[in-house]
Parts: structure tokens; sequence; C-alpha cells
């Protein structure tokens, strides 16, 4: 594996079964993507997805760079949540992105202090 390599990004707008998912909001490991279906206007639902790196490998002789991806289908409930809503979708993102910073930086202060 190449060291410092910084992955590809996943894409703003990701084409997946016949649906097309625009990111709504990510942070460097957690995204929200609305899922539309050709085109339409208004979402049918909402994805809250851990980022998945990928590549950094050699296969067949040929090095495959690292990557973000989705999560692939088995992780769905793990690393990955279909929600009906933005409001739930948000509720999730924000839980996930407050629970790793307490892992990462556990003595950081919630609030701010006056």
């Amino acid at each position: 594996m190449k060291t410092n390599q910084i992955p590809r990004k996943l894409g703003h707008s990701v084409k997946v079964n016949g649906f097309i998912y625009k990111q709504v909001i990510r942070s460097s490991h957690y995204a929200i993507y609305a899922q539309l279906y050709n085109h339409e206007c208004e979402p049918r639902r909402y994805e809250v997805i851990k980022i998945q790196i990928k590549g950094g490998k050699r296969f067949k002789d040929k090095y495959i760079p690292l990557y973000e991806a989705y999560p692939q289908t088995s992780l769905w409930g793990s690393q990955a949540w279909t929600v009906g809503s933005i409001e739930v979708a948000l509720a999730k993102y924000n839980y996930l992105v407050e629970k790793e910073a307490s892992t990462l930086f556990p003595n950081l202060p919630k609030e701010p202090t006056v």
C-alpha cells in the first residue's frame, strides 16, 4: 500500500439500482444521501452511511488506489440505515458524529464554557 495516499471521494451524486442518491451532508466518516427515482424532485427516503474506505492493494498485478465507497448490503443496520424523513436522518447522523467525536476526544467538553 502506498503511504499518505488520500482516498478518492465518494461522489455528491451516486446511481445505484435505478435510484439516484444525492449527498445532503457529510463529515469525514459519515454522510446522508437523499434517495431519488428518475430525477424526482422530492426524496423517497434518506440513507445515513458510514463511509467505507476500499482499495489500497494489488489485484492481479495492478494497484487499486484507495477510494471511498457506499457500505455493502451486509452492513445495513450496523454501518448504514434507511429512514423516511430528513429529521430522522439528521438525528441519526448527529448521534453518530457526536459519538465518534466523544470517542476520539473523550475530554472535550460538550458545551462551551463561558
